[in-house]
């Protein structure tokens, strides 16, 4: 596919391969190495793991990076020169790919943020929280911390289509939900519950992936997100136990390294090809020959590419030359207040009232700003600069924004705390 374009209707597409997307399980199936449960597991270095307790630990840290050239080396060499290798490469390279003649072994497999962080990492956190002991939290403080969710799920905007769910039912959460948990629910409903070093080790993870989801990340937010998880890392076996560092664990320390290769890890992420999946699923009619049934689909007009064809503008609910809801770009903004908070391209927050149109048809936003804030903590950096922070006073007067000045969306809560305001990643 690289090196022989395809031609569909006329029309020639080159393809770039920029990486295969996949969970560890597919991940060590299509590389052709053992499975992440084994002594060499890990995908990014030579860290050799524990047999503990019916479970494979890696509470180590290793300065040795895995290359290509060692897949390279594996595929050339005889069954005798396998044994010769070192421990760490015949251990960890089960048989030769096929990919490795066409792709970097190492450098083009990505760490996957769905399975490997939110039904990983986080998943393991919550069970660990409700179940396990000695970090199990009281009744007391279990039903505490599902009020507090029960309480920011009927206040989430119209964009968040699964409301997050109490710990009642973590058994089937979705990975959408832990997801939601880890970048926006969990600072707030934890806060001031639980205890404080397990509050601050959740955090750690928290600042770290609010800042490897985000966009055009500098070289010291980075280093402070590398800086972040190693420390989350070596907390994990003092406050969890030796158990708790497992794989999923310890490749949190190669996240950054997908960063500088990819960009924003939620975009390498298998988010988008798990909501296809349900596009798909809708274009079946049975179960006979799936296959064939959506080449049928496909020539009867349905698109491939999923898609809805809303205009970049729309405006609702007009009373007296007033708009009181506006949808522009995938936002939706009413004076309602779960839709009301936005931020702008200027770094200013405001809450929206209403819209109105000029006589030469311009449009403009009116509302009210946000002049004072709160930080809603400190640990390990300020929550504002993750996007979470406690509104202290709103101005009285009303301001004016176009459009085109809209960064980003803010969800409101209005809790115990105070009123949060956690904003959406741009």
């Amino acid at each position: 596919m690289k090196t022989n374009p395809i031609t569909l209707n006329s029309t020639r597409y080159d393809v770039d391969l920029l990486g295969f997307i996949c969970d560890a399980p597919a991940r060590s199936f299509i590389k052709g190495t053992y499975g992440h449960n084994s002594s060499y597991a890990c995908d990014r270095c030579h860290v050799k793991g524990e047999y503990f307790e019916h479970t494979m630990t890696f509470c180590e840290e290793s300065t040795r990076k895995r290359t290509h050239e060692e897949f390279v080396m594996f595929s050339v060499a005889n069954d005798e020169e396998r044994e010769e290798l070192p421990e760490s490469v015949f251990r960890h390279i089960k048989m030769t790919s096929p990919l490795a003649n066409c792709t970097d072994m190492v450098r083009d497999y990505p760490l996957e943020f769905m399975h490997l962080i939110c039904q990983g990492v986080v998943r393991k956190i919550l069970i660990y929280l409700t179940s396990r002991i000695p970090t199990k939290l009281s009744r007391h403080d279990i039903n505490k911390i599902n009020r507090n969710i029960e309480m920011i799920s009927a206040q989430f905007p119209v964009e968040i289509t699964r409301k997050p769910r109490s710990l009642k039912y973590l058994d089937r959460f979705k990975a959408s939900e832990f997801k939601i948990f880890l970048l926006y629910v969990g600072p707030i409903v934890f806060h001031k519950i639980l205890r404080r070093d397990l509050f601050q080790h959740f955090l750690l993870l928290h600042s770290a992936i609010r800042i490897l989801t985000s966009n055009g990340v500098s070289s010291e937010e980075l280093e402070d997100a590398n800086g972040y998880i190693d420390l989350f890392f070596k907390e994990s076996r003092r406050l969890y136990g030796k158990k708790f560092v497992t794989y999923n664990v310890h490749v949190l320390l190669h996240l950054v390294d997908d960063y500088m290769m990819f960009g924003n890890i939620d975009r390498i992420s298998a988010f988008d090809f798990e909501s296809y999946l349900g596009f798909i699923k809708r274009m079946l009619r049975s179960h006979s020959k799936p296959l064939e049934q959506i080449q049928n689909r496909l020539r009867e007009g349905v698109p491939l590419v999923k898609g809805k064809n809303v205009p970049i503008l729309k405006l609702k609910k007009l009373n007296e030359g007033k708009y009181y809801e506006l949808c522009s770009q995938g936002i939706t903004l009413s004076n309602k207040r779960r839709n009301a908070m936005f931020a702008t391209t200027d770094g200013y927050y405001y809450f929206f009232c209403h819209v109105t149109r000029s006589e030469t048809g311009h449009i403009i936003i009116h509302c009210k700003q946000i002049i004072a804030i709160d930080d809603l903590f400190n640990y390990p950096r300020a929550s504002r600069l993750n996007g979470i922070f406690l509104v202290k006073k709103i101005s009285s007067r009303t301001s004016e924004v176009e459009v085109d000045q809209i960064s980003q969306k803010g969800a409101v809560f209005k809790s115990e705390l105070g009123l949060v305001c956690c904003l959406f990643r741009s």
